[in-house]
């Protein structure tokens, strides 16, 4: 886009060249801030989805544990 404008207007494409300069970096700290946030979120969701799979799985075993007591203590309240 600068190339087209330094074609069409000499005088302008340094300034225009000079502003936008100015504000890359700006920009790319930007969107370097967005990555680096984005990569942080998928992180913390990998751990998060880890936990809840673990959580899911004491779950599951601790009702197999609680359904296991109830049944002993029917079993044993019967005899």
């Amino acid at each position: 886009m600068l190339a087209e404008i330094e074609h069409d207007d000499p005088e302008f494409a340094f300034p225009a060249a000079q502003l936008a300069g100015f504000y890359r970096r700006p920009w790319e700290l930007c969107v370097s801030s967005k990555h680096i946030n984005c990569q942080k979120i998928e992180r913390s969701n990998q751990i998060l989805k880890e936990a809840d799979t673990h959580l899911g799985k004491e779950r599951g075993r601790l009702e197999l544990h609680h359904d296991n007591q109830l049944s002993r203590l029917r079993f044993s309240s019967r005899h």
